[in-house]
């Protein structure tokens, strides 16, 4: 009782107001700078901080949790019993589906903080009942430019050391995922700030990323950027003009010389023992959209597509047909709440990013936002990832939540 007394009176002071933003970006972003610092000393075969770092995020999330309590009781109230509401149904519709929500091998903390339903509730939804409350996108930016910033050196220095001095397999999705909000910020941040350093930063982030072979990763990097340049405000129309023409041209001259840069270029890190899991593909179907396709995910979505179903499986029910999420967003909500209701959602989703979009467009910022978050959800979350689980998509989703209910916001970074 004494404490809840302090976090109300805090609560009064106003002290919440000024971290609120640095627990929204932290939950995310330290979870990319310890994937980074981790695989980079596994290398020396030395002890990684990840235990340290993640009792720190949780101590982050639970804090946000009681913020948004004591400020937003009702919303976030509502939210974890429709969450908890989901779950439960999902368990009624098939049982199989807790050993999924759950997914715990033993009894350790570590165990259970690797559960789907874990990951839901402590690393997605904090980013939702944190955007009920007026987010200062100028302090967000700031957060999260400054987190990036790190982020991405740490990116750059395992990447490097993974491909020039000690080659290895890597989790190359993962990584890449992780850096990807971090690479589109800092080129946001070089280019509003007029900052080469950041620029720099961002295009060797987009080199790694391209070597490291994440094709998701990567078309979502370009069309995150393409439509950025598209929509920028403050740019004439002609030089638009002019840039998308060219970047035509650009892609199709990359395309149809596809097979020969791959080549050279494999060559090239191949001296170094490194070799690219997309420059083979590459070699191998010369041309990037059969790349794209050489894969399973097509035998994934028919036999999603051949099970829907009017009612649905419940949340997290695909794991039970495939043992693995569906990797695309469309059929995964169809699939979770059935065709009627799951249609529903969707045009729900659609509505909303239209509704956002028309707000976010008031200020630079608030666009930037949308076209993240937008270029997640069309890209990445078609290809790859759960949105039951993806922290990034739902951080980019709770600003955009907090754009559409304030309007906009005039921000810029200090």
């Amino acid at each position: 009782m004494y404490f809840i007394d302090s976090l109300s009176r805090a609560r009064q002071k106003n002290v919440f107001y000024k971290t609120k933003e640095f627990y929204f970006a932290s939950i995310y972003m330290l979870q990319a700078i310890n994937l980074f610092v981790s695989e980079s000393v596994k290398l020396w075969n030395l002890s990684t901080p990840t235990m340290l770092v993640y009792i720190l995020i949780y101590g982050i999330v639970a804090f946000s949790w009681l913020f948004a309590l004591i400020k937003n009781a009702l919303p976030t109230i509502l939210t974890v019993l429709g969450a908890i509401a989901l779950i439960l149904l999902s368990v009624l519709i098939n049982q199989a589906n807790t050993g999924h929500i759950l997914n715990i091998r033993g009894l350790s903390l570590i165990d259970i903080a690797e559960s789907n339903g874990f990951i839901m509730f402590a690393l997605c939804m904090p980013f939702l009942v944190l955007a009920f409350t007026k987010l200062d996108l100028k302090r967000l930016l700031l957060y999260l430019r400054n987190y990036s910033l790190i982020s991405v050196i740490c990116f750059c220095m395992m990447m490097f050391l993974q491909v020039f001095i000690f080659p290895q397999v890597i989790n190359y999705m993962t990584i890449a995922y992780f850096a990807l909000p971090c690479i589109i910020i800092l080129y946001y941040s070089g280019r509003e700030e007029k900052k080469p350093l950041n620029l720099i930063l961002s295009f060797s982030g987009m080199f790694f990323i391209f070597i490291g072979g994440c094709r998701g990763a990567l078309l979502t990097l370009f069309v995150a950027l393409f439509i950025w340049e598209l929509l920028r405000p403050e740019e004439k129309r002609l030089y638009k003009t002019i840039g998308l023409a060219f970047g035509i041209i650009l892609i199709m001259v990359i395309m149809f010389n596809l097979g020969v840069i791959a080549k050279s270029l494999d060559g090239f890190f191949k001296s170094f023992g490194y070799s690219s899991r997309l420059l083979k593909k590459m070699i191998k179907q010369d041309d990037l959209l059969n790349s794209l396709q050489a894969d399973n995910r097509v035998d994934l979505y028919s036999k999603i597509f051949n099970d829907l179903n009017i009612l649905g499986h419940g949340v997290f029910g695909d794991w039970f047909l495939l043992n693995t999420y569906t990797h695309n967003f469309l059929l995964e909500v169809l699939y979770d709440f059935g065709i009627i209701i799951g249609s529903g959602l969707l045009i729900l989703v659609v509505w909303f990013c239209i509704a956002s979009y028309k707000n976010a467009r008031q200020d630079k910022a608030s666009l930037f936002f949308w076209v993240v978050f937008f270029s997640l959800l069309i890209i990445k979350m078609m290809v790859s990832s759960s949105y039951l689980t993806d922290s990034c998509l739902w951080m980019f989703f709770g600003v955009c939540f907090n754009i559409y209910k304030s309007g906009g916001a005039d921000a810029r970074f200090y």
